[in-house]
């Protein structure tokens, strides 16, 4: 199944060959004056090591760390020469590039020059340990350039940084189908976990004080998950990757099943220490059978589950929740008086029947998530059909619920109350959303003539 990307989303930075670090020729050629005294940057380079945020030397850390890299040179390098960073995992096969590229700047500190930078190891990087094979940790160099030379450090390979899973954040996400080759078109992302979230929440701009600053959504919606929850506000998510190889190719039962496997190599070893925590699930598509699978190995196995919010879940007919975890499916709905939307609809053939759950109410064509069509899934606390009022697009409202405010609705869904008279309707809500359905029950009040 392909996800259609909504307006607005920043286009992704491509690197190239001539600049491989994506940083600006003037910045590169900023010291180029005294590129020709710096015949070989090796011989620069004292020592390169890794340390805790207290300043101890490490040798080992755990994915969700902040450690510090730490690089000391020679007197002969400028004060405040910049050099550009980038951390690797080394692997066999071929060493995998992490994160950003960052500046590290040294600067005098009596006898030598001497920077360090933070680094946060990301739990997103565990992925290599599953899709690269590289069992149980990852080992972590950086590569520093400057003066058109590029080298490793630290130089000893015993200097490289452990980083193994120890403990899972409460905070899971799993997303729905990625495609490599529809992201050349704008149609979906290039990649799961962190990327997909990435990819559809994009960015926003804050004020802070007087000034504008450009802030990652995924950030907003850590915030407001940690503070819907009431734990602490560390930034950190965990991720899955929920998607299917071909979008479509795998019924819902069966990535259900797949995520319970995947949760059980995951976690297995780590059940004693998530047994003092409590962990909440947030899934998109695709994603949301997979979810529940990881969940229920969650509650198989004595941990507890606070809560599954569940957005646009696919094939939501083909397997059931566990009662035993508190679920909330929420799906969109826009209103329209233009019939051709059911002919544009229809021509995508895998979801023809989906555009026959198209109601009509007078002049005005109620359009459900065509991609995952209306599915009210088995042993969830409560079925909401949001009403989108601004920005109704056929084509883009199957990703119009990943949004960093999504925690409204969901409360939204748990205070609605339904009034059965002449018509059906619905009582205040805290944050004012509307529904178009409550389980089983049309809103009729909300619905436009």
């Amino acid at each position: 199944m392909s996800l259609i990307k909504p307006l607005g989303v920043n286009k992704i930075k491509r690197l190239t060959l001539e600049n491989p670090f994506g940083t600006s020729v003037k910045k590169q050629n900023k010291q180029s004056n005294i590129s020709d005294k710096i015949n070989n940057l090796e011989d620069y380079i004292l020592d390169a090591y890794w340390t805790n945020r207290s300043g101890q030397k490490v040798t080992r850390a755990k994915f969700g760390d902040i450690v510090k890299f730490n690089l000391l040179v020679s007197n002969d390098v400028p004060e405040n020469t910049t050099f550009l960073l980038q951390p690797y995992e080394e692997n066999r096969i071929k060493d995998v590039s992490l994160g950003e590229v960052k500046d590290i700047t040294v600067k005098s500190n009596g006898k030598n020059k001497f920077g360090s930078i933070e680094l946060f190891l990301n739990y997103d990087w565990d992925y290599i340990l599953d899709e690269i094979g590289e069992g149980a940790e990852l080992e972590l160099y950086c590569q520093i350039s400057n003066w058109g030379e590029t080298v490793k450090l630290p130089f000893n390979g015993r200097g490289r940084l452990a980083v193994e899973l120890r403990d899972i954040p409460q905070l899971i996400l799993v997303n729905g189908h990625w495609d490599r080759t529809l992201e050349i078109f704008n149609v979906a992302p290039g990649g799961g976990r962190e990327y997909y979230w990435d990819y559809f929440l994009g960015k926003s701009r804050k004020k802070i004080g007087k000034n504008f600053f450009s802030v990652k959504n995924l950030d907003i919606l850590k915030d407001n998950a940690c503070s819907y929850y009431r734990i602490e506000t560390n930034k950190n998510f965990f991720y899955f990757d929920g998607s299917s190889l071909g979008g479509g190719t795998s019924s819902g039962d069966a990535r259900k099943q797949l995520g319970k496997e995947t949760a059980k190599k995951k976690f297995g070893k780590l059940l004693d220490t998530m047994k003092r925590k409590k962990y909440y699930f947030i899934s998109h598509s695709e994603g949301g059978a997979f979810a529940s699978g990881v969940a229920e190995y969650l509650v198989e196995n004595g941990i507890e589950v606070g809560e599954h919010i569940t957005l646009s879940c696919d094939e939501a007919d083909e397997f059931e929740a566990n009662a035993k975890v508190p679920t909330y499916q929420l799906s969109p709905v826009y209103f329209t008086k233009d019939s051709n939307v059911l002919k544009e609809i229809a021509n995508v053939i895998r979801f023809a029947s989906h555009s026959q759950q198209i109601k009509k109410y007078g002049n005005y064509y109620a359009v459900v998530d065509w991609m995952v069509g209306d599915f009210h899934l088995k042993n969830v606390k409560k079925y909401g059909i949001i009403i989108i009022k601004e920005g109704g697009d056929w084509k883009t409202i199957h990703t119009c619920l990943i949004n960093p405010n999504l925690f409204k609705w969901v409360d939204d869904l748990k205070e609605a109350r339904i009034f059965i008279g002449t018509n059906t309707s619905q009582g205040a809500v805290k944050n004012k959303t509307e529904f178009y359905k409550i389980n089983d029950t049309f809103i009729t009040d909300n619905i436009p003539k």
